[in-house]
């Protein structure tokens, strides 16, 4: 994943992105697991999250 997040510019280190995801708050509909996610999705979906992930909305 790290290697995907690397092919294009980011406005955040790829390490402090995970990092937020991983101590996200558990939702009521349970974890968020990435590489499940990243493994279980298609190529579209793969990539729309990676650019969500290059810029994501919260404030740095």
């Amino acid at each position: 994943m790290r290697q995907w997040l690397a092919e294009e510019e980011r406005t955040e280190p790829v390490a402090h992105v995970l990092r937020r995801l991983a101590n996200a708050e558990t939702w009521r509909v349970g974890t968020f697991n990435v590489v499940a996610a990243m493994a279980s999705w298609d190529e579209p979906h793969r990539a729309a999250f990676l650019a969500w992930a290059r810029h994501p909305w919260w404030p740095s």
